[in-house]
């Protein structure tokens, strides 16, 4: 489908949605797959109805699981889907150069990354950079769940990365904060299940509200302070 100028996220979520629905059923249609789609996407530019940050795991291709096309997603893909500083200065063109209305940070079931973080596996130099982004959510969970173990425990981690690398992305990223703050962007959490293949889209960060003004806050604070 892709989007014109007066996408919403609204819309764009719908899409999401509806794409998932077909392919949960098996009526994938795969469509803007097509010449025609590739020759028209070259032609006349890029318009993404969502950016999705995915985690790389072979098993939750975003473009099958929401059955879509050329065109249609501007998806950032990395194991354990963390919003580090590469990811983020993707996410940042999105925003800024293509105006994407919805932005869609996506965790899924038996996340081998995940995994890794929780039963504090040995890691390699550069993955231990995507275990520092994971470990936030995964502490969280062990001193607030202290009951949970095995698979729970890896579930419920990570669910809670993704509220973490939302809150990542609206601490550190002033033009996602921004764009959220003007209602330019919604930023919204989901978890995709491997066995039934369906989406649970979670919302908007519980959160949302106080992560979007605490930096303000503090800025005011640091300001306004003896000294400075």
């Amino acid at each position: 489908m892709g989007r014109n100028s007066s996408t919403s996220s609204h819309d764009s979520l719908a899409m999401l949605k509806e794409g998932n629905a077909r392919f949960v059923s098996g009526r994938i249609d795969g469509r803007n797959r097509d010449r025609a789609r590739r020759l028209e996407t070259c032609e006349h530019g890029q318009s993404p109805a969502a950016i999705l940050v995915s985690c790389s795991d072979s098993r939750v291709p975003p473009e099958i699981i929401f059955d879509t096309g050329i065109g249609d997603l501007f998806i950032i893909r990395v194991a354990g889907n963390i919003c580090g500083p590469s990811e983020m200065g993707s996410i940042e063109y999105a925003v800024e150069h293509l105006r994407v209305p919805l932005l869609v940070v996506k965790g899924h079931s038996k996340c081998g990354a995940i995994r890794a973080v929780v039963k504090q596996e040995p890691v390699t130099r550069h993955f231990n950079s995507i275990a520092q982004r994971i470990m936030p959510a995964v502490k969280k969970v062990i001193d607030t769940k202290p009951s949970l173990s095995g698979d729970e425990l890896v579930e419920e981690c990570s669910k809670e990365n993704v509220w973490q690398q939302i809150e990542n992305l609206l601490l550190e990223s002033s033009t996602v904060r921004n764009a959220v703050t003007y209602s330019y962007l919604e930023v919204i959490g989901a978890y995709y299940d491997l066995e039934r293949g369906d989406v649970n889209w979670m919302g908007k960060h519980p959160n949302e509200y106080l992560l979007l003004n605490a930096l303000a806050d503090f800025k005011r604070e640091t300001a306004t302070s003896p000294g400075t």
